[in-house]
């Protein structure tokens, strides 16, 4: 990252470029966007002898260290009608569908040489077209030090090649499901859609 020329830029794709993936669409380029983990992910579970255990949902030994899926929220400024109908269309789709808004997430994991570990989700490469392991590479970290040969990263599959603290960054196609649209006309001439997705975690 550099702010050298006043501004802050990214050298590995980071929110850059003029388009969204949305529901096998590329659209335009989000107004603004938040990303929040989400909540009620740590569970009390009563035991027949009336004492209560906390613990969050297990995933099993290939899960990361920290799995939670994150509530999804943002605007697009709309120019068209077939726009503002292609967005309301995914968000009413009532079914699981792909958006990659292009951010960067991080998964860890107490990895053993040999075996495979899951990402929380999927790496947007394979998925939005014009993303690739250049425009968007993947950085991998073993016992906190950069060690790109110290995994190997595919998919949504993660094989580790050494044993430690495993800790990859990387570009996710999130699974949604629309949860809320909203229109408004904030200032003369401008329309802009807001939206609320729920991801959708599974592997």
């Amino acid at each position: 990252m550099s702010n050298d020329e006043g501004y802050l830029s990214w050298d590995d794709g980071f929110l850059q470029g003029e388009a969204v993936y949305l529901n096998g669409l590329r659209v335009p380029k989000l107004q603004a966007f938040d990303a929040n983990p989400q909540t009620g992910t740590l569970w009390g579970l009563r035991t027949h002898a009336n004492t209560m255990i906390a613990q969050r949902l297990y995933h099993g030994p290939e899960a990361p260290k920290m799995r939670r899926g994150m509530d999804l929220t943002g605007t697009w400024n709309v120019w068209s009608k077939e726009f503002a109908e292609t967005l309301r269309s995914a968000g009413a789709s009532g079914t699981v569908f792909y958006f990659a808004p292009l951010d960067r997430r991080t998964d860890r994991f107490d990895a053993t040489s040999g075996e495979t570990y899951k990402l929380t989700r999927p790496l947007a490469r394979g998925i939005v077209p014009w993303v690739t392991s250049l425009t968007h590479p993947d950085k991998i970290l073993l016992d906190g030090v950069e060690d790109p040969s110290a995994a190997t990263v595919s998919g949504q599959n993660v094989v580790a090649n050494a044993t430690g603290e495993i800790e990859v960054h990387y570009t996710p196609a999130y699974r949604v499901i629309g949860k809320r649209m909203s229109d408004s006309i904030p200032a003369a001439n401008g329309f802009v859609l807001s939206f609320e997705f729920e991801e959708f975690v599974s592997f």
